[in-house]
């Protein structure tokens, strides 16, 4: 009977132990987890001070969660689970809602460092149950980027996206502006990556109004998105976006030199591009033979004409990408070496097969493109000449029309007539070098009818001075009064239409010369205006 009693006693006692806490233990973790967000150093010293050994399971979990965080918090990465066992052991039964989430997060946290991304992921769906009940909206919006960054790892955007968007939602909760802007502007890339371009600029501009409540980090990768989307849309104001973020105040080590080093790129300066990926590697924001960095530095040496450095970028490249290949690969332990071999060896070779097929493909579109383009040279080339014909004919047929022209005017035509002549003699004598010149014969022609026009215009200056200032009074160019003048030269309406490139550009030009004079459409025909009103200042010359 006394060893019953005794026996009972004794499990007392131990059960009063495992319970018993000291108020100091208490108060010291209280304190920890308090300074935790404010002063990690100061809470991780408190947790160096305590004595493990004294404490009982409920502060071992505590504890565990607590140094978990702080070591967390120092950059600190921990690759075994050893810390935090206490803490996923006790809370799975014990604790609230905040506990579970946390203890949840930060095991994830300790699988990604182990390289088990899966496993990470899997541990963070578990624990997304406790964001319902979990009353610290910080760290749930925390939980869900981190549940966002690793279904972006697996490329599955929109379950990312659908993360980002929570993780939004319990920031503005507690007006927690760190983790806002870390929402927004993971909502803004992956609504880009999906193709919403109007959702992926919605979401960067909510950035604006917190500006002056987010660090400089942010503020970097803000401009780093608004430059990067510039300028794959092509807009305008991409050099005025660059200016204002080098203006922007932010400190050297944040501003987004990847973004600074594909603006170079994009304007053709290979030597800036080069010095703006180098500062990002010195500041730690890309690492050096990364897949990043390669891709960068292949564009560089192929915008310089370095193709032989550019090639060994392009092969540094395909070595990175067959060195994250295996690593995904190799994370899962159950799979056998001979296996990751195998497979890595698989997939090395669909790789080249696809990079040969790309070229392959790129090689014919280029030729295609090639054939289409000399065609379209080939059809501009027989509209230049057929136009010059047309006007070498229109222009003959003017003077052997007995129109009255001054031998000035009739020098001008004439002059105008050689030109185009030697066009046309060109064309039959040497038709392989006109080939190859299309394009600038075409704008040659073009330069010397509107050369022809204003030369037109001039020569009337001086002849019918009082004429042609009329006309300047009414705002028109020097090139609209040669455009006026044609009718005096005896062209009608369809001739001038024929003159120029089209018929609708005459009209154009017609109706514009017409509201210059005030004239209705219901009011005379522009020539018979032009005319009577040369004739008109003929005679009030003589």
């Amino acid at each position: 009977m006394k060893k019953i009693h005794l026996f009972i006693l004794a499990f007392i006692l131990l059960a009063a132990s495992c319970q018993r806490s000291s108020s100091g233990v208490d108060e010291a973790l209280s304190e920890a987890a308090a300074l935790m967000e404010g002063n990690h150093e100061q809470a991780y010293t408190i947790l160096e001070s305590l004595d493990t050994v004294t404490l009982n399971r409920r502060e071992a979990a505590r504890y565990s969660l607590l140094k978990s965080m702080a070591l967390d918090k120092k950059y600190i990465d921990l690759t075994t689970d050893s810390l935090i066992a206490p803490a996923v052991k006790y809370f799975a039964r014990h604790g609230s809602a905040d506990d579970k989430l946390k203890t949840a997060y930060y095991h994830a946290r300790i699988l990604e460092n182990a390289g088990e991304s899966d496993a990470a992921l899997d541990m963070i769906i578990r624990g997304e149950q406790f964001t319902k009940k979990a009353k610290d909206h910080l760290f749930a919006g925390r939980y869900y980027i981190k549940k966002s960054q690793l279904y972006s790892d697996k490329f599955e955007w929109d379950k990312a996206l659908n993360a980002s968007l929570a993780a939004e939602q319990h920031s503005r909760m507690v007006d927690d502006y760190r983790g806002l802007a870390t929402a927004l502007l993971s909502c803004s890339s992956k609504y880009r990556i999906l193709n919403e371009k109007d959702s992926a600029y919605f979401y960067l501009a909510q950035i604006e109004p917190v500006w002056d409540k987010i660090n400089d980090y942010r503020k970097g990768q803000y401009y780093r998105l608004l430059l990067t989307y510039s300028m794959l849309d092509g807009k305008p104001d991409v050099d005025s976006i660059y200016s204002e973020c080098l203006s922007s105040g932010i400190s050297p080590a944040n501003q987004p030199y990847i973004a600074y080093t594909d603006y170079h790129i994009s304007k053709g300066d290979p030597e800036a591009a080069l010095e703006a990926l180098n500062t990002s590697v010195s500041y730690g924001q890309e690492v050096f033979g990364s897949k990043e960095y390669e891709h960068r530095h292949y564009m560089i040496d192929s915008l310089s004409g370095d193709y032989q450095n550019a090639m060994v970028s392009m092969s540094r490249l395909l070595s990175e990408r067959d060195k994250y290949e295996s690593s995904i690969l190799s994370s899962d332990a159950r799979i056998l070496e001979e296996r990751i071999i195998a497979t890595r060896n698989e997939v090395a070779a669909t790789y080249r097969f696809w990079i040969t097929t790309f070229f392959f493909i790129l090689l014919t579109l280029t030729a295609f493109l090639v054939i289409i383009q000399q065609g379209k040279r080939q059809h501009q080339m027989h509209r230049a000449l057929q136009e010059a014909r047309k006007e070498k004919l229109e222009l003959e047929k003017l003077l052997e029309s007995g129109t009255q022209i001054s031998e000035e005017m009739a020098e001008l035509l004439s002059d105008r007539i050689k030109a185009l002549n030697d066009v046309l003699i060109g064309r039959m004598t040497d038709s392989q070098r006109l080939a190859r010149h299309s394009r600038s014969t075409i704008d040659s022609l073009v330069e010397d009818r509107d050369g022809f026009i204003i030369s037109l215009a001039m020569q009337y200056s001086l002849s019918h001075p009082d004429f042609v200032r009329f006309l300047k009074k009414h705002d028109l160019t020097t090139w609209e009064i040669g455009f006026c003048c044609l009718y005096l030269l005896g062209l009608n309406g369809k001739d001038i239409a024929g003159y120029v490139f089209s018929s609708n550009n005459a009209y154009n030009y017609s109706s514009l010369i017409r509201q210059k004079f005030g004239l209705s459409k219901f009011d005379t025909t522009l020539s018979k205006y032009i005319r009577t009103l040369f004739e008109q200042y003929q005679c009030m010359s003589k």
